[in-house]
């Protein structure tokens, strides 16, 4: 079962580093990668022993970064992210994508703050939070494979 979670891990890293680098240059998560990404995510979800916890993790992350968009709508919070947020909750389940969203939304916080205190950014400025969401789930799921 160890195979199994390494190799859902790396086809993830992969999914996540492209839709970063396309987030990055093109402000937006496409979705003809997300929406294979994420029939293949809710197919093995539903195979895995513990479907319950990553289908809970993808319903948790979905839905919170659904909330930004309800609030301020999609010029300022994409849609994109809310895809990205269930295929990582999807990939990591629960508890595991709590973390994972931690160090995204720490992350960004960082950048942000230094960006302003630069002057690069303002209090206005958008960023891209795909490659943020991205590092969580890849902070998180290095540590689930290795720790198994």
């Amino acid at each position: 079962m160890q195979y199994l979670t390494l190799l859902s891990m790396l086809a993830a890293a992969a999914v996540l580093i492209y839709v970063s680098m396309t987030d990055i240059r093109e402000r937006r998560i496409p979705n003809r990668v997300m929406f294979p990404a994420l029939a293949v995510a809710l197919f093995v979800a539903l195979m895995r022993s513990e479907r319950w916890s990553l289908l809970l993790g993808g319903l948790v992350a979905g839905g919170l970064l659904l909330l930004p968009t309800l609030i301020y709508g999609l010029e300022k919070a994409g849609g994109g992210d809310i895809k990205l947020g269930l295929f990582i909750g999807l990939v990591l389940g629960w508890p595991a994508v709590f973390p994972a969203l931690l160090v995204a939304f720490s992350a960004a916080a960082v950048f942000a703050i230094t960006g302003i205190a630069l002057r690069r950014l303002s209090r206005r400025s958008v960023i891209a939070f795909g490659p943020f969401l991205a590092l969580g789930a890849l902070v998180i799921g290095g540590l689930v494979v290795v720790g198994g």
